[in-house]
């Protein structure tokens, strides 16, 4: 059987779907994955709204690896995308297929219960937990692990405080393997297994370039496979950059010395009746701490560039990690001499916590990563401080660590090309792609009868300030009306949608509309679900609602995009990127920036048209899509429609 047979007219499909309608793109999507597989081929595929790309993958990669030792690993991007591949597509896949195959969701370890940890936690509590808050929700997990099949945190009727879970959770360091008296019971070594067995892997970007990140250093979270399928692809660079640089926070170092000596000496060393030298340490430590990370506040307040960009090295006398490395001896010697098996291996466990972070400290502040850009991040109170660093290109990481590597790549997304070309010459060079096909397939869905972009031609200029921004309260009121509300107005900032929700909110709401805002204090899926619900309603979001979000039919007739999406120019990666590009001979804004904020706006239009009944307007408030130059790249990468400009 091959992918025809599964997706073509007259397939199995469409035998089993009775309203099934043929989506030639998506045959010839299917098919071009299909020939990449078997010539271990990497592939570039863009597949517009509506062409059905998880089927389109689904089919190849399971009618690959089923009957087969090499494994499939599928990594979605969010959360949304992943449950529909597990709770409805490869479900019905699963049953009209004749291939026998396994699929496994594949979680970070953190996310499992560990039985040895649990019981170990639930004997020393009261040394262990300050409040009694805690030492409830600790006797619920231990309620709840007599009976649960799963043993995960999404499986629990409760969330947690992290500082009970992180203590009785499959924590990296606490393993004993087949040494462990739980291991016949043990949940994250039975979905190991399970993994192990699977035919197909589903994955999120974050696990899958935390597994390449550990791979490196020869461990792995993730079992080797030979074909990897990538959605939502357009999200890779940046998702990468997280997990191949240096992430320190003044919470974790916090919490890990908090943990080992907490208020009222309560903590894992008097729980052990360790020595005072070892007590004596942390306090040290927990000292030193405070003294390291002030002093990075007070560079960041007096020193420090705007953008908080650490372009020097030795900013801060390293007062830190000598102490956290010299502590992570004394922990091993307390390791070895404590006689309760469980708690020695929590303090050998924390042992290499503080040696990591020791290694970390030295490093940002030596600048010892070539190739990375380094930068602070402090929160709004000045108090919780985070030392960073990120590849400035994720390409040669990406090229020697998962392209090299793996016999087929394929990477996928409803947005990868720029301008009416359609060319895929951006995410190449971003990705260092070298080697790869490329197919840009268009929608099945007819946007000249479907929707159009209208385009208000008398608005300010984006930087007149609070002049464009009371022109876009205007602008929104008279679109939202014009549509009867049915309507996303999505912002780039979360301070200007406070500003203009502060402005609109009186007259929308007078006239018996709803208007819903993100941070309002809903979730984000209770304010979908709300929206959905209330097909007039008006949902005021950033970021995260500009792309993975799906509202076919009449409760979404309206997309308002208030500024084109370019990012912030200053933050220090992206800063970076530019200027890494303009010293190579480039154009920053023309190789990355724009393109980067076309692929933005392109995610931004597809929440529009979901399905063949759906109908609507795209009002763009940004004038520089006609008075720039640029502004017609922005207009050509999208699907051709009628275009009114006002």
């Amino acid at each position: 059987m091959n992918v025809a047979d599964v997706l073509g007219p007259g397939g199995v499909v469409s035998r089993r779907l009775p309203h099934y309608e043929h989506r030639p793109e998506q045959l010839q999507m299917g098919e071009r994955v299909e020939e990449c597989i078997a010539a271990s081929r990497h592939l570039l595929i863009e597949a517009g709204t509506g062409v059905g790309k998880s089927f389109a993958y689904l089919v190849p990669a399971i009618l690959s690896a089923a009957g087969s030792t090499d494994k499939v690993v599928i990594a979605t991007h969010t959360i949304a995308l992943q449950e529909q591949l597990i709770e409805k597509d490869i479900p019905f896949l699963s049953g009209i297929l004749p291939a026998e195959f396994s699929v496994v969701l594949a979680k970070g370890r953190r996310n499992y219960l560990c039985r040895r940890r649990l019981q170990a936690t639930a004997a020393e509590d009261r040394a262990l937990f300050e409040f009694k808050t805690d030492i409830d929700e600790l006797n619920r997990i231990v309620v709840w692990a007599r009976d649960t099949e799963e043993g995960t945190l999404q499986d629990l009727d409760f969330a947690p405080r992290e500082g009970v879970w992180s203590k009785v959770s499959a924590e990296v360091g606490t393993c004993l393997g087949r040494n462990c008296d739980f291991r016949d019971s043990c949940h994250f070594q039975m979905a190991r297994q399970r993994l192990q067995r699977a035919n197909v892997v589903i994955a999120n970007h974050a696990l899958l370039f935390s597994d390449l990140a550990l791979r490196a250093d020869g461990a792995n979270l993730l079992p080797d496979y030979s074909i990897l399928v990538i959605d939502e692809a357009h999200e890779v660079e940046n998702t990468a950059a997280d997990h191949f640089g240096i992430r320190i926070t003044e919470g974790r170092v916090r919490y890990l010395l908090g943990n080992l000596v907490g208020r009222g000496k309560r903590g894992l060393l008097s729980a052990a009746g360790a020595s005072t030298e070892a007590m004596a340490l942390v306090q040290s430590a927990k000292a030193e701490a405070d003294i390291f990370f002030h002093s990075i506040r007070e560079w960041a307040k007096y020193s420090a560039p705007r953008n908080l960009r650490v372009m020097k090295t030795e900013i801060v006398p390293d007062v830190l990690s000598e102490e956290l490395a010299g502590l992570s001896r004394r922990l091993q010697g307390e390791a070895e001499e404590c006689e309760k098996k469980d708690l020695a291996i929590e303090i050998a466990a924390r042992a290499g916590q503080c040696d990591l972070i020791a290694t970390g400290i030295r490093a940002f502040l030596a600048q010892d990563l070539e190739g990375q850009v380094y930068w602070v991040e402090n929160d709004l109170d000045g108090r919780r401080t985070g030392l960073h660093s990120a590849p400035i290109r994720v390409g040669k990481d990406l090229d020697e660590q998962l392209f090299q590597k793996t016999a087929s790549v394929i990477l996928t997304s409803a947005t990868l090309t720029i301008g009416q070309s359609n060319s895929f010459s951006f995410m190449r060079d971003r990705l260092g792609l070298i080697d790869a096909e490329e197919v840009s397939l268009g929608s099945p869905f007819d946007f000249h009868r479907q929707a159009r972009i209208t385009l208000p031609l008398r608005m300010p200029d984006p930087r007149s300030g609070q002049g464009f921004t009371e022109a876009v309260a205007r602008e929104v009121t008279r679109a939202v009306f014009r549509s009867d509300g049915r309507a996303f107005v999505l912002f780039t900032s979360y301070r200007m949608l406070d500003q203009v929700y502060g402005l609109v909110r009186d007259e929308i709401e007078d006239r018996g509309y709803r208007l819903l805002r993100q941070g309002g204090g809903l979730p984000r899926g209770k304010l979908l679900s709300v929206f959905r619900d209330d097909v007039t309603s008006i949902l005021f979001g950033t970021d995260s609602f500009w792309q993975g979000v799906d509202v076919p039919g009449e409760s979404l007739s309206h997309v308002i995009i208030t500024k084109l999406p370019f990012e912030v120019p200053d933050r220090p990666l992206i800063e970076a990127r530019t200027k890494d590009i303009d010293a190579g001979g480039g154009n920053s804004f023309m190789d990355y920036s724009l393109p980067r904020a076309v692929l933005r706006l392109k995610q931004g239009f597809g929440r529009l048209i979901r399905n063949h009944d759906d109908h609507g307007e795209v009002t763009i408030l940004d004038p520089r899509v006609t008075t720039k130059r640029y502004g017609r790249i922005f207009i050509d990468s999208l699907p051709e429609c009628e275009v009114r400009r006002e």
